[in-house]
This record gives structure tokens, sequence and C-alpha cells, in this order.
């Protein structure tokens, strides 16, 4: 493999990355090679790795910084931390690991996302059955306490009191549930993340030549 050949090999590896974002890519690692006076590909993928490891890393940094941009929709939010999570996962089997570490490292960070994703899935199943249980108690109270309203004016106060208040936790429990969600999703992607920064490499190069 020739350097142009890398090169060529990374561009169609970035090709999920928007148009001006790759061609700076490349035009920076170019750069960076001639300055770095690597003459052979060997060399080059010995400072930088393969054009799919490397490729891999770009496109993990590039969904981490895009998902740290705020957003107001909350579905574009879930969208971009579940991409960015595939990145990172993607980017980390990826790794110039050995074999014994890349296992070690996939089993930890998919226990991790599973426990994670787990705990979050049943507390928003919880929360969302309080919200249905009390929506539907209190849709039942204020129901039976209308009926009753002429009949025993007391006991329909009763039932449209606990009506009331069984509507009014479900009204209190949705935004809380929202938010839940939302918690979850940033949680998840912060440890993706974390992870991810702790056992790969960076490729941006150093003062001095080298890559960090």
């Amino acid at each position: 493999m020739t350097i142009d050949q890398y090169f060529i090999a990374l561009e169609q590896a970035l090709s999920p990355m928007q148009p001006d974002d790759r061609a700076s890519a490349l035009d920076y690692y170019r750069e960076y090679v001639e300055d770095a006076g690597l003459t052979d590909s060997t060399l080059v993928i010995q400072r930088l790795g393969t054009p799919k490891q490397l490729a891999a890393h770009l496109l993990a940094d590039k969904s981490i910084e895009e998902a740290a941009e705020p957003v107001t929709a909350p579905k574009r939010r879930y969208q971009k931390n579940a991409h960015m999570v595939w990145l990172i996962v993607l980017a980390v089997l990826s790794a110039p690991l050995s074999l014994p570490l890349v296992i070690i490292v996939a089993v930890l960070l998919l226990s991790g996302l599973l426990i994670l994703a787990s705990t979050a899935f049943t507390a928003i199943v919880a929360v969302g059955a309080l919200i249905l249980t009390g929506a539907g108690v209190g849709l039942a109270g204020l129901y039976i306490g209308i009926s009753l309203l002429w009949a025993n004016y007391f006991m329909a106060l009763t039932y449209i009191g606990f009506g009331l208040a069984g509507v009014g936790l479900a009204l209190l429990l949705f935004p809380f549930c929202r938010q839940l969600t939302r918690a979850s999703a940033h949680v998840i992607g912060g440890f993706a993340t974390f992870i991810y920064r702790k056992i790969t490499f960076q490729h941006k190069p150093v003062e001095g030549g080298g890559a960090a």
C-alpha cells in the first residue's frame, strides 16, 4: 500500500462524515504525514493506525463533539446519543490492542452499557406504570364520584378527591419520566465516552512530531 492508497482508503472509510469535515481531516493528516517525514505507508500505519482504525476514531471523536452540541428536539438528542455510542463501540473494537485486551474491554463496555440501559429501562417502566395507574385510578375515581354526587354527596367528594389526586400524580410524574429518559441517555453516552477516552489513543499529533 502506498501513502496515496492509504489516504484513498481513509477517505472511503470516512464516507459517513460530512464532506467539509472529511476534506479537513484528510488535509490535516496529509500535512501531518508530510511534516513528519513519513515516506512509507508502513510508517504511517505505525504512527496513525490503519485507515479503518483512524477513521473509526475520527468518526467517534466527531460524534462525541456533535453530541455535546445543544439540541432542542429530545428525539434528535436520543438519536445522536445512540449513534455516538455505536461509533464508540466500533472505535474501541478497532483499537490496536491485543486480542485478550480487546475481549476484556468489549465485555466491560457492553456489560456497563447493558447494566445502565436495563436500569434506566426498569426505572422508566416503573414510573410509566405509576403514571398509568395514577391516571386510571384518578379517572375511575372521578367517574364514580360524579355518578354518586346526587346520591351520596360526601362519598362522592371522597371519590372525586381520590380521582383528582390520581390524575395530579400522573401529571406530576409525566415530566419526571421525560427527564429520567433524557438523563438515562446522557449517562449511557457519558459512560461510553469515558471508556473510549480511557482505553483508546488520540490520533492528533503533539509537538515534537509524535501522535497522541
